[in-house]
């Protein structure tokens, strides 16, 4: 399996984008931490999800954030000609305490996929990787993930045949 990772920080914000292989799937995750401008007091974390077959409806709980993230992914992947899940996740810092708008997480997104991935052979390997780069524990992001959860547990019949 190779996964990228690629990752941006800017006016407190933490980006970190991975790219799976398999089917399109989309799963945007907000972690607004102490301090920041939307925190309750303590971590919040927000996620939203796209199957291949698209959404029902508005991303309701992270609104043009959500959309924001999502368009320079699925412009890098069709320049690419490519297809694949992705996992953005976003940690909000209390650096961050004056929301900018939409722009600012739509530039950040960009601003990583225009450098140059690392890369992983595995899933396991790269959230090793992923949790020395992240304010709060890998764990709390992995729990809320339906992507993530789903590679973790789901044998495709390929992973099946190479042991």
């Amino acid at each position: 399996m190779n996964i990228l990772y690629l990752r941006n920080r800017y006016l407190g914000n933490r980006f970190e984008i991975l790219f799976i292989p398999g089917e399109f799937e989309f799963e945007n995750i907000e972690c607004w931490l102490p301090g920041s401008v939307w925190s309750t007091g303590e971590v919040n974390i927000i996620e939203e999800y796209e199957s291949r077959k698209g959404r029902r409806g508005y991303a309701v709980r992270q609104g043009g954030g959500y959309y924001a993230a999502r368009l320079p992914i699925l412009e890098k992947m069709f320049g690419a000609r490519r297809k694949g899940k992705v996992v953005c996740m976003r940690e909000i810092g209390e650096e961050y305490y004056l929301p900018v708008g939409v722009w600012e997480v739509r530039e950040n997104v960009k601003r990583a996929l225009s450098k140059e991935p690392e890369r992983f052979s595995s899933l396991e390997e790269s959230l090793s990787y992923i949790k020395g780069k992240l304010r709060v524990d890998i764990g709390r992001y992995t729990k809320v993930s339906r992507i993530i959860e789903r590679e973790k547990t789901q044998r495709t019949l390929l992973r099946w045949l190479e042991g």
